[in-house]
């Protein structure tokens, strides 16, 4: 059995997109018919293993038709470096320690491939998915009642989350049953995630979610149905903070004459595990 020291990934990203703005489209229309979103993000996912002893898993972030390297190197010499190619494909590069040469393996998104190299046997398993796909499965996890945060025992669920349309929507019921509730509808839109907020001012805005990490979902007001102008009052842009499973922090903001006019934050907990 090969012994493996710690392994600490180098996370390298090429070509830098640089900085992105959210784009402000159109009052009226739907995310359907925009064609100034940022670009698509990947999230590459690597689990590395030697002789079967996993070694190490990391992940990359990589605009659409970028390429990226992650590289791993233990204290006896030994390397392993993936290089994610533009099209999406990976090579991994395992090279012994002393060794003049390397080993490649080529391995294709979500799949999981092994090789003999150096008398090891070097196995990658690769999952790719955009960064929209996987804010969907977090938000997905928000499935069942929601409290406010320190709220009395006989208080109610403030907001309530259920999957529909054959698992493709996550409905949320924000003051469920009361004359101002409100629904969200969350769902994916060309690989994005993407919300339609049914809102008690009687429009509907449609927002993304800006590529990144799940753990902070970020959305930008998009369109909005039944606004009779860009400066008339509106939802704009709402934030999750994942705390953890039963900790999540959303807050939305208020948008008038052009300008932020105030912020609300819901600190919800989820009473039982689900």
């Amino acid at each position: 059995m090969v012994h493996m020291n710690q392994l600490l990934p180098l996370i390298v990203l090429l070509s830098c997109c640089g900085m992105f703005t959210s784009c402000v489209s159109p009052v009226s229309g739907s995310a359907f018919d925009n064609k100034d979103l940022d670009p698509l993000a990947w999230v590459c996912e690597f689990w590395i293993s030697l002789d079967g002893v996993p070694v190490s898993s990391s992940d990359l972030v990589i605009y659409d038709g970028e390429i990226g390297v992650l590289e791993w190197e233990e204290e006896d010499g030994r390397k392993i470096t993936v290089n994610v190619h533009a099209d999406g494909t990976a090579t991994t590069i395992f090279q012994a320690a002393g060794a003049s040469t390397a080993n490649r393996l080529q391995v294709k998104p979500n799949s999981e491939v092994e090789m003999l190299a150096a008398s090891t046997t070097l196995g990658v398993k690769y999952k790719r998915q955009t960064t929209g796909e996987k804010q969907f499965e977090k938000m997905k996890s928000l499935v069942g009642e929601w409290y406010m945060a320190e709220s009395g025992e006989s208080d109610g669920p403030v907001v309530i989350y259920h999957m529909s349309a054959n698992n493709t929507a996550l409905v949320e019921r924000l003051f469920p049953g009361n004359s101002h509730e409100m629904v969200t509808m969350y769902f994916i839109d060309r690989s994005r995630l993407a919300l339609t907020h049914f809102c008690a001012l009687g429009n509907q805005p449609t927002m993304i979610a800006k590529p990144g990490n799940e753990d902070k979902i970020q959305f930008d007001f998009l369109s909005a149905t039944n606004l009779d102008s860009p400066l008339g009052e509106h939802m704009h842009d709402v934030t999750f903070v994942f705390h953890d499973e039963n900790r999540v922090d959303a807050t939305w903001s208020n948008w008038k004459d052009g300008k932020e006019t105030g912020t609300h934050l819901f600190p919800f907990e989820r009473r039982t595990k689900p």
